[in-house]
């Protein structure tokens, strides 16, 4: 039997149920990374007629369901799933999603209410994750989203974000409050020192 890299991509791909980094494809499989572009090209070529997607988040390529088929899929998993995020939790991450990183006094001021238990729900869920301490009295942590955020929301980068301006012209119901969107408070230039 002849050895097929794309069959052995897509299957590592499919096995393994998470993003895979190209430094581990590339050992896997003996190749180089501009090979690993390639492959990844033909196996989004492969399933463009399917129900199945190659995702790409930085440099980790991942197999998904396309969003289309949402409704179907749910029928079947909804009930093994958990309840989905509170808007309280969405406008936090979306908050941190901006403005990383950030506080959680910081994410608590924008907000104008506690975060606790809202950024125990998106640590909990893997969407946000605490990485050093800014350099300032008690030391506190520091929030990013993670690869997991990027995967559920079928981002390859932070920069594929839609910008704010956007996002404001699209809200159109009343009880949204889009003073939760105003960053001005938080400079854009303000340096942050981060501890490892």
């Amino acid at each position: 039997m002849s050895f097929n890299i794309l069959a052995a991509f897509e299957a590592i791909l499919f096995a393994s149920g998470e993003s895979v980094s190209s430094d581990d494809l590339c050992m896997a499989l003996e190749t180089s990374k501009e090979e690993i572009e390639n492959l990844a090209l033909s196996l989004g070529e492969k399933y463009r007629e399917s129900g199945i997607q190659l995702l790409r988040v930085g440099d980790d390529f991942q197999l998904s369901s396309k969003k289309e088929y949402y409704e179907y899929i749910r029928r079947v998993t909804e009930p093994k799933r958990s309840a989905p995020l509170s808007h309280a939790a969405l406008e936090a991450l979306s908050i941190i999603a901006y403005k990383q990183p950030i506080t959680r006094s910081q994410i608590d001021y924008i907000r104008g209410v506690d975060s606790s238990s809202s950024m125990s729900r998106l640590i909990s869920c893997g969407l946000v994750e605490a990485k050093g301490t800014l350099d300032a009295p008690g030391r506190p942590s520091l929030y990013y989203t993670t690869k997991e955020f990027l995967r559920c929301f079928g981002l390859e980068n932070l920069n594929e974000l839609p910008e704010l301006g956007e996002l404001e012209k699209t809200i159109e119901t009343e009880e949204f409050d889009q003073t939760a969107l105003d960053m001005s408070d938080f400079s854009e230039n303000e340096e942050i020192k981060i501890s490892e």
